[in-house]
C-alpha cells in the first residue's frame, strides 16, 4: 500500500469493522426475538401489528443496530481502503467508494424507514377503528416490501461490485481476508439474482442467512488485521522519533 493512514484512523476503521460485525449479530439476535423464526411475518402487516408492545420495541432495536452495525460500520472502513489503495486503483477505485455510499444510503434508508413507521401504525392497529386498522396493516405491508424487497434488495449490485473491486486489491497487496470476501460477493450477487424470481423465495432467504454469518466474520478479521498493523506502525513511529 502506497498511502499509509495514521494509527488513530486505523484503529477507528479496525474497531468499527469489529463492533459493526458484533451490532450485525445483535440485529438477528432481535429479530429473531421480535418476530420468532417466521422470517415472512413482517410482510403480513395483520400480524406484524399485532405483535406485544415489547416485540415491537424489540423490532425497533433491531432496526437501529442494523444501521450501526451493517451500514455506517462500513463508512470508515471503505474510506479507511479507499485511502490505502486510491493511487493504485484510479477509477475502478473510486466507483467502488460511490458504491459502498450507494450501499449505506440505501439500508439506513429502509431501515429508517421501518423505524419511524412501525410505533405509529401499530398504535393506529391497536386503538383504530376497523378501518384504520385495515389501512394501517396496508401501510406497513407497503413499508416492508418497499424498505426490504425494494431498497435493500438494490443493494445487491452495489455491494457485489464494492466486494468484488475490495477483495481483489486486498488479495493482491497480500492482505488475508480478500478471497472471502469476493465468495460473498458471488452471494450478493446471487441473492439479487434470485430475489427476481417469488419461487425462489427459499433460496434467497438461504443466501442471506449465509451473508448474515459470514460478513462478520470478514469484518472481525479485516478489523484485528487492521489494529495489528496500527499497532506495528505506531511502535515503529515511536522508535523512529526515539533516535532509534
Amino acid at each position: 500500500m502506497r498511502n499509509p493512514t495514521s494509527p488513530d484512523t486505523a484503529r477507528f476503521a479496525g474497531w468499527s469493522a469489529i463492533l459493526g460485525a458484533l451490532l450485525i449479530y445483535v440485529t438477528a439476535g432481535l429479530s429473531t426475538m421480535a418476530t420468532g423464526v417466521d422470517t415472512e411475518l413482517v410482510f403480513r402487516g395483520v400480524d406484524m401489528l399485532a405483535l406485544p408492545a415489547g416485540a415491537i420495541n424489540t423490532f425497533r432495536w433491531a432496526m437501529f443496530a442494523d444501521v450501526f452495525g451493517f451500514y455506517l460500520s462500513f463508512v470508515p472502513v471503505g474510506v479507511y481502503l479507499w485511502h490505502s489503495f486510491d493511487q493504485e486503483s484510479g477509477a475502478k477505485g473510486v466507483t467502488a467508494l460511490i458504491a459502498l455510499a450507494m450501499f449505506v444510503t440505501l439500508g439506513v434508508c429502509g431501515a429508517a424507514l421501518q423505524i419511524a413507521a412501525i410505533g405509529p401504525l401499530s398504535d393506529a392497529y391497536g386503538h383504530g377503528t376497523p378501518e384504520a386498522r385495515a389501512a394501517a396493516a396496508v401501510s406497513w405491508m407497503t413499508i416492508a416490501h418497499v424498505a426490504q424487497h425494494g431498497l435493500w434488495w438494490f443493494e445487491g449490485p452495489v455491494m457485489c461490485f464494492w466486494m468484488m473491486t475490495t477483495g481483489r486489491r486486498l488479495k493482491q497487496a497480500a492482505w488475508g481476508g480478500g478471497s472471502l470476501l469476493r465468495f460473498l460477493a458471488v452471494l450478493v450477487g446471487a441473492f439479487f439474482v434470485s430475489g427476481l424470481f417469488p419461487p425462489l423465495g427459499g433460496v434467497t432467504a438461504g443466501i442471506e442467512m449465509a451473508i448474515v454469518v459470514l460478513l462478520p466474520l470478514w469484518m472481525i478479521g479485516f478489523g484485528v488485521q487492521v489494529l495489528r498493523r496500527a499497532g506495528g506502525r505506531a511502535t515503529a513511529a515511536g522508535f523512529a522519533r526515539s533516535g532509534g
